[in-house]
């Protein structure tokens, strides 16, 4: 099966892994020793309900069947349909996955077995609500969009800076958290001017992981009104953070652990979307810690800093911990 999206998770280390497959379904990861979970998806197919557990060595083979059914409908909120909302679904016995995007029009189609029952949920980023036992082959299945979404932050709008795509330039943002490098000649070699958009976004949910914080939809438009997705030259470096009172929520809702048993705050990365997962990037993890309110942000070493926390989750006054990787494309 070609161009199937093949992903990799270790849930020891909280690292993925994916990988296209070729022409010939042919797909090869390189991963760390460990013991992995393997799955497979491509639109309009479905494969088991749980990924293949495997202990890095040798050869994985992924079976795809053609799903077989679907179940549609349209997503709503009070201002009418909504076009690229996120909707997700879970079989009812298996746990199966499936999920995708709205149309412009607000429509979905989901790929799922023949013989199934589903809980369908959307979100539009701010708003979120689900329904229950969708069978397969049913349509106007819709969903209005009514309960507020727990990543939600009314706070964070979304930024627009103009490029010169010949001189790049920095991006970033305070409130949103997010500061995005360009280097020169990286969008092209153009001299008029490209807009280069953050915005929060829905945060999409698949089989294995689920985002932390608030998803980022980073875009950028040249002066054509063309969507620029690749990068011409070199890597735009993002840093994206999280500081002391949104960990304090993520804890509080029991999104993130930190204790001495289990710290996700040392395997946190940053991801980007592709084919219904997400796929994480390589990841440098710094803090920047407060000791008291008259005291200056002072750097310190993570590990360090993860043992203090792991502790005492107030042993800072004060804290951000900055995400930092490097991309060639912009689907974050």
């Amino acid at each position: 099966m070609a161009r199937a999206w093949v992903d990799a998770f270790n849930p020891s280390t909280g690292t993925g892994r994916g990988v296209e497959t070729g022409t010939d379904g042919t797909y090869s990861l390189s991963l760390k020793s460990g013991t992995w979970f393997i799955n497979v998806v491509k639109q309009g197919y479905t494969t088991s309900a749980e990924p293949t557990k495997v202990t890095v060595s040798g050869t994985v083979n992924l079976t795809l069947s053609t799903a077989g059914s679907t179940i549609t409908g349209t997503i709503s909120n009070a201002n009418g349909t909504v076009n690229k909302a996120w909707v997700w679904a879970k079989e009812n016995t298996t746990g199966a996955w499936a999920g995708g995007e709205t149309s412009p029009a607000g429509t979905y189609s989901l790929s799922v077995a023949n013989s199934t029952t589903w809980q369908i949920c959307a979100s539009d980023g701010q708003y979120e609500n689900c329904i229950l036992n969708a069978a397969a082959g049913s349509t106007g299945k819709n969903i209005t969009l009514t309960t507020q979404s727990t990543n939600y932050d009314s706070t964070k709008k979304p930024i627009a800076n103009p490029i010169t795509p010949s001189l790049g330039g920095v991006v970033s943002d305070r409130n949103l958290g997010v500061s995005v490098n360009i280097p020169p000649n990286a969008l092209g070699n153009a001299i008029d001017s490209t807009q280069f958009q953050i915005a929060t976004a829905a945060a999409p949910k698949s089989a294995k992981r689920e985002s932390l914080g608030t998803p980022l939809q980073i875009t950028a438009t040249d002066s054509s009104g063309t969507a620029v997705t690749d990068v011409s030259t070199g890597e735009l470096d993002i840093d994206m953070s999280l500081d002391k009172s949104e960990i304090d929520d993520l804890l509080d809702t029991e999104e993130i652990k930190l204790n001495s048993r289990y710290n996700d705050l040392e395997v946190i990365n940053v991801a980007y979307w592709n084919s219904n997962e997400w796929v994480e990037e390589a990841t440098t993890r710094s803090i920047e810690v407060k000791a008291n309110s008259n005291s200056e942000f002072t750097s310190v070493d993570y590990t360090t800093a993860m043992a203090a926390l792991e502790t005492n989750p107030d042993v800072y006054f004060d804290y951000t911990v900055t995400l930092s990787t490097s991309v060639d494309h912009l689907t974050l």
